[in-house]
């Protein structure tokens, strides 16, 4: 599976070792409004859209983390929006803007 391009320039300018052993989470952070965000590393980020088969249950989504309880944070293709979405059900209808980019919730997070 390829990157969507502004995925792909995401884990390009914010490269890092992950935080954990597993090599799963690349950040995990605290937003203002108290949210907890947690952003996968590229390859995991890939896992995950495998595994919730994302391309086919939300087509112009990338998941790239979650809200560290039953939501998947993705990235809508076309645009670069992040939005937060129930993992059940994962419908496009149910999804929250959280941010302009993941760059911005990198920015206003706290690790």
């Amino acid at each position: 599976m390829k990157l969507p391009v502004p995925v792909a320039d995401f884990y390009r300018t914010h490269a890092r070792p992950a935080l954990d052993a597993s090599g799963q989470y690349l950040y995990d952070l605290t937003m203002p409004d108290g949210a907890q965000l947690r952003i996968f590393t590229a390859q995991a980020a890939i896992q995950l859209n495998d595994d919730l088969d994302v391309e086919e249950q939300l087509p112009g989504f990338f998941a790239v983390g979650n809200d560290a309880g039953d939501d998947i944070l993705c990235v809508k293709i076309d645009t670069g929006e992040v939005v937060q979405v129930p993992m059940s059900p994962m419908d496009a209808i149910e999804a929250l803007h959280v941010a302009d980019s993941l760059s911005q919730i990198v920015a206003d997070g706290v690790e």
